[in-house]
């Protein structure tokens, strides 16, 4: 039995037996008065009279006893109700009427990180964001006028770390006797997570609904902007695995842009970063000591990463970094979640993205084709290779080097920087790189054995450059260059692409060659002083040089791509005609002094030679006409002599 009701029970007895006693004197005295007999009255007096004593000091000790048991009972209903306040969930909390907190339970310094005595005696709109405390301080204000309840009010906390914090605030007033307001009693809850996972997944189906055209980097950018509010951290990175090399890349990052990407590629790229999830093939949270953290400092002392798998083998490594305080459960829960909806959503995108990016490539090297058609020189076909070669590989900043005797000269940028511009100017054709090229490689990366390429403030420029050899037959004759901050090597779909773009554009290169020979050949014909002339096999001038146009009377814009007989008086008849044509077919060439005329009429004596242009297989291509008008010099003694 409690001690406590034992004692109770004992009084009790002493109780019942003192009243019993008392009533027993009563009816004694009651029975003596009657019969007159006061002997045993004197006999049981004494007794009775101690006993009601006794009951009557019994009782006053009762009281005493109840008043300490109700004292005893407060104590601990109090300090009941003050374990059941630190153990709850929720953050229990009383107010005044001005909204200063009177009461706090210690799940703030859990919820919050500032302990009861630093929030005692200040209003919860001191640790809000402004525009939160203008918002909330109003809807609090009209609560206290209409003495109303609070219920499920959503209001956002700054945490003693600046995390955000979103709480979910129920109260009831506190009234006097005269129903006059003192304050408030109510209880928060911490759904920051839940307000996260709800951000998450409204971004998720907003991305659905998005075109398939949006830019796969700024996606991943935005899903990691998500992820980092989820677990509470100022950093986020995906990284994605190479089949070829085993290796992950980091294709994507989230904040602190003031980074440079060469230092965050660097460390987090590195295996000894990456390795051991991608072994355990689990969730796995790396604490790593400020001093060995590498340039991203505090950022990588606390990461969570999540590995992504696909057909048992992991393909993916999402991660945040740089929380305050350790990733609970919670935070890993629901990160591998969001990194399989994201993951999954990616893939479906990507999916979508292929057909459309097939035909986007596909009307580049359509639309490229058509453009160097129109070009007369390798300088002019430049600017629609760069944009090509951008558009087939994704990478943003290219140039066109073009090979010159012993040197390969940058004759087009497109975005590069200005040191990677002055490395390929005028760059020697001993370089390893180019020497590679001519070797057989297919695309070189000219920067492997070297570190990235940074500005002197030590911010990277481009981490890769990939020059892509232009060629007509087994020559070359330039490079296309592709430069990227990204590391890693160039995807197969991307090598592909680009081996397409070099193959398509080598017929129209052959031919802007040509061109450029004709033009040379044109150029040099117009300082002979014979006429040259070029027919085809139908007899249509395709050649007129300068001096032909000053013999004849005759520019070349009117004499190109019309039959020669139809422009000049013919000195031969028929029948020498049809001899002409069997001695150049038998001999190959035809020569004679004949007597020609201008345009105008005017006859002038000539050397005229006519030889066949035969292709490589032998086929006729054209006739070729060379033709040196005879002027006669007066000399000495009357006598004429034919120059």
């Amino acid at each position: 039995m409690d001690p406590d009701t034992g004692w109770k029970a004992r009084l009790l007895l002493k109780s019942i037996l003192g009243a019993a006693a008392g009533i027993g004197l009563l009816v004694l005295i009651q029975v003596h008065l009657v019969l007159k007999d006061f002997t045993p009255l004197m006999l049981w007096l004494p007794a009775t009279i101690s006993v009601a004593l006794g009951s009557l000091f019994a009782m006053v000790l009762i009281g005493k006893r109840r008043q300490e048991l109700a004292l005893s009972d407060t104590r601990s209903t109090l300090r009941r109700l003050e374990d059941i306040a630190n153990i709850s969930a929720d953050w229990i909390w009383e107010v005044d009427a001005e909204g200063r907190f009177t009461y706090v339970s210690k799940r703030i310094e859990e919820i919050l990180g500032f302990t009861c005595e630093e929030v005692l005696g200040k209003s919860a709109f001191d640790f809000m964001p402004e525009d939160e405390a203008r918002r909330v301080r109003k809807i609090f204000s009209r609560l206290v006028a209409e003495k109303a309840s609070m219920r499920a009010l959503e209001n956002w906390h700054l945490s003693r770390h600046g995390s955000r914090i979103c709480l979910l605030s129920n109260g009831m007033p506190i009234l006097d006797d005269q129903g006059r307001l003192l304050g408030y009693r109510g209880a928060d809850r911490d759904i920051t997570l839940l307000k996260r996972q709800e951000e998450l997944e409204h971004l998720l189906a907003e991305i659905e609904l998005q075109p398939d055209s949006c830019d796969r980097r700024e996606l991943l950018e935005r899903l990691l902007r998500a992820c980092r509010k989820l677990c509470d951290s100022p950093f986020g990175f995906l990284l994605e695995s190479d089949p070829s090399s085993g290796r992950f890349s980091c294709r994507s990052w989230s904040g602190r842009r003031e980074i440079a990407p060469g230092w965050i590629t660097q460390e987090l790229e590195d295996p000894s970063f990456w390795a051991d999830c991608e072994r355990s093939r689990k969730p796995l949270q790396r604490e790593t000591p400020h001093a060995e953290a590498g340039h991203l400092g505090p950022l990588l002392t606390r990461v969570l990463m999540i590995p992504i798998l696909e057909k048992g083998r992991v393909t993916a490594i999402l991660g945040v970094s740089g929380k305050a305080r350790p990733y609970t459960e919670v935070n890993r829960d629901l990160l591998q979640e969001a990194a399989e909806k994201i993951w999954h959503l990616l893939a479906r995108k990507d999916n979508s993205l292929t057909q459309k990016e097939t035909e986007e490539r596909q009307a580049a090297l359509y639309h490229l084709l058509i453009d160097l058609n129109r070009c007369q020189t390798l300088s002019e076909a430049a600017p629609y290779l760069c944009n090509a070669g951008t558009r087939v590989t994704g990478l943003r900043q290219s140039g066109l080097l073009l090979l010159d005797r012993d040197e390969a000269h940058l004759v087009y940028d497109r975005d590069l920087p200005a040191p990677l511009a002055d490395l390929l100017q005028d760059m020697p054709r001993a370089n390893p790189a180019l020497q590679r090229a001519e070797q057989g490689a297919d695309v070189i990366d000219l920067l492997q054995h070297s570190d990235e390429l940074r500005n002197r403030s030590g911010a990277c420029l481009v981490r890769r450059v990939f020059l892509a050899p232009i060629g007509t037959g087994s020559e070359i004759v330039g490079y296309l260059v592709l430069a990227s901050q990204e590391s890693g090597e160039l995807d197969s779909v991307q090598l592909n692409w680009l081996s397409l773009l070099t193959a398509n554009t080598e017929s129209a290169l052959e031919r802007i060659q040509q061109q450029q020979q004709l033009m040379l050949q044109s150029a040099l014909l117009d300082h002979v002083d014979e006429a040259v002339l070029a027919l085809d096999r139908k007899g249509q001038v395709i050649l007129w040089n300068e001096a032909a146009s000053r013999i004849y009377g005759l520019e070349g814009q009117q004499a190109i791509g019309r039959k020669v007989r139809d422009l000049l008086p013919s000195p031969m008849d028929p029948t020498q005609i049809d001899e002409i044509r069997e001695t150049i077919n038998r001999k190959g060439e035809w020569t004679r002094r004949v007597k020609q005329h201008r345009v105008n009429g005017e006859a002038f004596d000539s050397d005229w030679r006519v030889t066949q242009v035969r292709g490589a297989n032998g086929m006729l291509l054209a006739y070729a006409s060379i033709v040196r008008e005879l002027k006669t010099k007066r000399l000495p003694g009357g006598k004429t002599r034919r120059s």
